[in-house]
């Protein structure tokens, strides 16, 4: 009687992701450059996006960008579908705007806009924890356009669309 020889079946469904994503090296494998993030690789694995599907269906097929696909990028550039992109992929993988904060910091680039379309419209919605961290709250001037003015733009809104 022969040898019996274990083998463990590796999952591909996520194998087929990585390599459409990242390529192949020489040898055949997923190549992952020498530097890698968790977010990058999240990326990489999520399918599309359910907001994207609908923004996509309100423009009727026209394809000036593919909403429904997650932004891949590390850096958020300078054009307006980028940080739209971004804040969609953004709000689909988060539930609580504190970790939306964080993953909108995590592209890097222009995140300053991404996180403010990103948190707007989390903010209105029921599904979003709000759990802004005190800190952010305390460190927020009060000039002209700070913290008061933004907490009565907020009951202005909320009294208008709520």
């Amino acid at each position: 009687m022969g040898k019996s020889r274990l083998r463990t079946k590796r999952p591909k469904k996520n194998r087929g992701k990585l390599k459409k994503f990242f390529g192949l090296n020489d040898y055949g494998l997923v190549d992952l450059p020498k530097k890698i993030s968790g977010t990058q690789i999240s990326r990489a694995l999520v399918g599309e996006s359910e907001v994207g599907n609908w923004i996509q269906e309100q423009l009727n097929g026209k394809k000036y960008c593919q909403w429904n696909k997650p932004y891949l990028r590390d850096k958020v550039g300078s054009k307006g579908w980028m940080s739209v992109r971004a804040a969609i992929t953004a709000v689909e993988r988060n539930n609580n705007l504190k970790g939306l904060l964080q993953y909108c910091v995590d592209f890097t680039g222009d995140v300053d806009t991404v996180a403010i379309i990103a948190g707007a419209a989390a903010s209105v919605s029921k599904y979003y924890e709000k759990n802004i961290p005190h800190e952010l709250k305390i460190g927020l001037e009060n000039g002209k356009y700070g913290s008061n003015y933004l907490i009565e733009l907020d009951k202005k809104l909320e009294k208008k669309y709520g």
